[in-house]
């Protein structure tokens, strides 16, 4: 998906993420999708940029897209496209541990954290932790 002038028709997807390319000024450091942290900006060129990852729920999204620059003041406003998901989308898990190596010896415990984990539709999330069995040798 290009975000341009010719670009900016209303888009329906049954996909679960989008990815947008463009190309900004210079003066951009960074292109932002507004309320979508995990996406993910890659420049190709001097100016030319995708953000990817871009996490849809069902139904339509208005994804703002601003640049930024390396400050985080928005230096130019992209686009405002809007994406109609199709579908369910499938929950985002988000798991971190401590230690952050995920290592641990036998005696020690791996804390896990999943409380950034979420369901696009706001669906509340539940976990279950079964420890595998232990190989009998």
């Amino acid at each position: 998906m290009v975000c341009g002038r010719h670009h900016q028709l209303p888009i329906t997807t049954p996909d679960p993420t989008v990815t947008l390319d463009g190309v900004a000024p210079y003066a951009v450091f960074r292109v932002v999708v507004e309320g979508h942290p995990e996406a993910t900006c890659t420049w190709s060129s001097l100016n030319a940029w995708r953000v990817s990852g871009i996490v849809l729920h069902s139904g339509v999204n208005t994804l703002n897209v601003r640049g930024v620059d390396q400050w985080g003041r928005v230096v130019r406003t992209v686009a405002s496209l809007t994406v109609t998901k199709t579908g369910n989308g499938p929950p985002i898990m988000r798991m971190t541990a401590d230690p952050g190596s995920w290592n641990a010896p036998v005696e020690d415990g791996v804390d896990l954290d999943a409380r950034d984990s979420y369901d696009p539709e706001g669906t509340l999330l539940g976990f279950t932790w079964v420890p595998p069995r232990a190989s009998r040798r």
